[in-house]
């Protein structure tokens, strides 16, 4: 859009403090000088799902054949992050999902003052009386494709990542399975350049998952 068309004058703007949306890997590559609207983004929700093993649910790609983590589909809805996030897995699978309670998480970085974005040092930090929570434990960012009418599109996408459980050890079906979290990660890190947010977020998932059975158990 051409900004002369919208009636505002630009000549006063103090550029260097105006801002701008904060951009994927993909369009800091691609669109490094654009701006974001509302209408640029949509949401969609991932989850990561275990069973009584701790192994991780698993859904088989329909184009790709690779098993990957559920993930929605595409929504302009924000209510979609917050209201059972969960269903989308149920309604694919079939199975009972409760939300599992993780330890919240924060990030400490070290070396804060950079102005190097990729350069950034952090480490992930444990509050010792966080109380486990059932919030999203991860929020990124991607780039999302889907069908619009006739034509494909894609926008900016906010993804809500959510934990959840599945009682007992149900049988693995065609069109999805429990898979050992070592082989998951193994198999994700394989499709890494197409996969970088799940594999971020299955990592995450798991240091969290672990540091939460590490503080039941202590508790016991």
């Amino acid at each position: 859009m051409n900004l002369d068309t919208v009636g505002i004058d630009f000549g006063d703007v103090d550029q260097t403090r105006m801002t701008f949306g904060i951009h994927t890997e993909y369009s800091r590559l691609h669109l490094r000088h654009a701006a974001f609207c509302g209408g640029d983004f949509a949401f969609r929700v991932g989850a990561v799902v275990v069973n009584a093993d701790g192994d991780i649910l698993a859904l088989r790609d329909s184009k790709t054949g690779f098993p990957s983590l559920p993930r929605s589909q595409v929504s302009s809805q924000l209510d979609d992050l917050v209201q059972d996030p969960l269903r989308f897995v149920e309604e694919q699978t079939g199975l009972k999902i409760e939300r599992l309670p993780l330890v919240p998480a924060n990030k400490r970085y070290r070396n804060p003052d950079t102005d190097d974005w990729g350069g950034l040092q952090e480490d992930v930090v444990f509050e010792q009386y966080a109380t486990p929570t059932t919030n999203p434990f991860s929020l990124a960012l991607e780039v999302a494709w889907y069908d619009e009418f006739d034509r494909r599109s894609l926008r900016q996408a906010m993804v809500s990542w959510h934990s959840g459980v599945v009682r007992g050890r149900p049988d693995k079906c065609a069109s999805w399975s429990f898979i050992p979290r070592e082989e998951m990660l193994r198999i994700m890190h394989e499709q890494s350049s197409r996969m970088l947010v799940p594999v971020r977020a299955l990592e995450l998932f798991l240091n969290l998952y672990d540091v939460t059975r590490s503080r039941q158990a202590d508790k016991r």
